[in-house]
């Protein structure tokens, strides 16, 4: 058990071989096997390919049948059939079902991360196509206003040139003025 305990703690650095040997050590004593059950999760969640993860997880169960296998018989069941039985009763409750259910914790935060992602991106996206809109509309009214306004100056031209014309003609004194 203490060789176990200080096992436990390198599973975050090197988290195959931790697992493996925890396997090993979980079948020739089931009291590591709560140990193995937690570098079992921990492997899970951190393992992103599917393929590795179940190798992984297969090796370890062959470990612990055959280390329990092997040393069954010293335990106190008397057979190898014991220690096959104890070792399968080892491999689902210390590897498969902790791997099962760190596979899928693991798989659920991926995916969560992932799925904030790209609501942040779409979240930027939609801002920026809104700030491109308010940008394309206020250079449209722009445009708007500098036609309007051109327009009414070419008019305030004619008016005056037309009121100097006028004026010429009926007052010659006003026309200065004008």
């Amino acid at each position: 058990m203490p060789v176990a305990v200080a096992i436990f703690p390198l599973r975050r650095r090197w988290p195959d071989p931790a697992l493996l040997v925890l396997a090993v050590l979980a079948g020739a004593a089931p009291v590591v096997g709560p140990v193995a059950a937690a570098a079992a999760y921990t492997v899970a969640i951190g393992t992103v390919r599917p393929r590795h993860r179940v190798r992984l997880l297969g090796g370890a169960s062959l470990l612990i049948m055959a280390s329990a296998t092997a040393t069954g018989p010293s335990l106190g069941g008397g057979s190898a059939a014991y220690g096959l039985e104890l070792g399968l009763v080892l491999a689902v409750t210390a590897v498969v079902v902790p791997g099962l259910v760190g596979t899928v914790y693991g798989q659920q935060a991926r995916l969560l991360r992932a799925l904030r992602e790209r609501g942040d991106a779409a979240e930027r996206a939609r801002r920026f196509a809104d700030s491109e809109a308010r940008t394309h509309e206020r250079s449209r009214i722009a445009a708007e206003m500098h036609g309007l306004v051109g327009h009414r100056l070419s008019l305030i031209s004619l008016h005056t040139g037309g009121l100097e014309l006028t004026l010429g003609k009926a007052a010659p004194e006003l026309r200065e003025e004008a």
